[in-house]
């Protein structure tokens, strides 16, 4: 934007809470306590702020995942998929769901406490292309290694979700 981002806090207008960020459409988007934000750049040489975005999930936006064009934002209850204008699309999601996970421009782990799906953009519109699964009881923290993503399930262990021949793949490492 041409001005400095030095800063990242209430300052600059954005509580800090759990925060998630992402990159949607060139633009920094920030899901902290539950609320969407939105990088606003300031005047040459000042810093960045952010605003509240227009359009805000009823439930709250506690997961939120972007590549490129798509965001996908949710909750425990509900997923939206995001709009170019900011509107929200509801879209089918898992029970309890924690977190999303983009693994390329088309394809996003749904990951939850009850299921975990993988949504598929075809033909200007996100469905499942595999079956769904089991999810894991704390998914506390996740990370996206090319493909697959690796879940912290806090004392439980550790899981590699993935795909393999058309089905979603779990592979739980337990502490021992």
């Amino acid at each position: 934007y041409g001005s400095p981002l030095s800063a990242f806090g209430q300052r600059l207008g954005l509580p800090i809470a759990w925060p998630i960020v992402v990159v949607w459409n060139g633009q920094t988007i920030v899901a902290s306590d539950g609320r969407l934000y939105r990088a606003v750049p300031g005047d040459r040489g000042e810093p960045t702020r952010f605003e509240l975005c227009a359009n805000q999930p009823p439930r709250g936006a506690w997961a939120l995942a972007a590549w490129g064009s798509h965001m996908l934002v949710g909750n425990g209850y509900e997923l939206f998929g995001v709009e170019p204008d900011g509107t929200l699309q509801p879209i089918e999601s898992v029970g309890h769901l924690a977190h999303l996970v983009m693994v390329d421009e088309n394809r996003c782990f749904l990951i939850g406490r009850s299921e975990i799906a993988l949504l598929e953009w075809r033909h200007g519109h996100w469905i499942e292309t595999v079956p769904r699964i089991d999810g894991v009881a704390n998914p506390s923290i996740v990370h996206r290694v090319m493909d697959s993503v690796w879940i912290e399930m806090g004392g439980d262990g550790v899981a590699r979700l993935w795909t393999h021949d058309g089905r979603l793949q779990l592979d739980v490492i337990a502490n021992a």
